[in-house]
Order: C-alpha cells, then structure tokens, then sequence
C-alpha cells in the first residue's frame, strides 16, 4: 500500500477537522430549529427534503478536507471535489506553474509525456470576490509557496523519472 503525503502545508488537518466541524454545526441548526417546531406526526414529512439538502451539504463540507495533491512512491495523486487521479510518475514530464485563461489565476499542472495537460486543484490565493481563483474547492498557496511546489515536484519526477530508467 503506497503512502501519500502532502508536499505542501495548507491547513493544519486539526484546525481544518475543526473548522469542517463548525460549518457542518451551522448547517445543522436549521434542522435542529425545523425539527423542534413539528408537533404532530404527519409534519415529519417534510423533514425529509430539508434532510437531503443538509446531507448533501455536509458531504460537500467533509469531502472538501481531502482536496489536494499528494505524493507517493506510485505517482502524483490529485483529489478534487468529485474525483481522484493518480499519474504515474513514469508519465510525468514537467510540472509547471501556469496561468489558466478561465480564472485568470496561476495554477500548478502535470505535463505528461504524451502531451497532455492536467490540470491540478492548487492555485495562487488571491483576494477577489467578484470570480473564482480556481476550481471549486482549490487549495490556494502564497505565489511563492507555489512557485516552490512546482520547483519541487519537477525535481522529484526528474529524480524518479532518472530511477525508472536505470
């Protein structure tokens, strides 16, 4: 079984545990309230939508802890919001740090070898309200952190790339 880590220090995992646990807190509470003021039998019925959404929500607020890119002896693992990815490291060619044209923002992405382009969900914080910095549910690091990351991850595929061949 691979062992995955962090090449990187976002948030700290119990300070995200916590903050995860605060907003599922207030997500509860309107349930809470609703289900105190039903009194008779046949008001639970409409519970049952309010419960879906609050689930769905709360999935949404503990799946967002695991967005990320961690690394292993198999390859690079992305995590988003909806799905995990894991590149090899025999496909990685360069990791860069690019702008993408749809959040003009900076983000990092996984050159492999055939030529395609993946796009990870780590991208440079910014502080704008009026659009997105990245993906939903990006992990946003310092420019300079980021420029490091990407430093980083290039000389490991380059080392792991040199190890594949000989």
């Amino acid at each position: 079984m691979t062992q995955w880590s962090r090449p990187y220090q976002h948030i700290p995992l119990p300070l995200a545990f916590v903050r995860a646990l605060f907003v599922s807190t207030v997500l509860m509470s309107p349930l809470v309230y609703v289900a105190s003021r039903v009194t008779d039998e046949t008001s639970w019925v409409y519970l049952i939508p309010l419960v879906a959404v609050v689930a769905v929500l709360q999935v949404l607020v503990w799946r967002h802890l695991f967005v990320g890119l961690e690394v292993g002896d198999q390859g690079i693992r992305l995590r988003s919001m909806w799905r995990q990815t894991i590149v090899p490291w025999a496909a990685v060619q360069r990791v860069l740090v690019v702008e993408d044209p749809q959040y003009r923002n900076w983000v990092l992405t996984i050159v492999t070898r055939d030529g395609t382009r993946v796009a990870t969900p780590i991208c440079q914080r910014t502080f704008r309200i009026a659009r997105p910095p990245g993906p939903l549910g990006c992990v946003m690091l310092p420019a300079a952190e980021l420029e490091a990351l990407g430093h980083a991850l290039d000389a490991m595929a380059v080392a792991r790339n040199r190890q594949l061949r000989v």
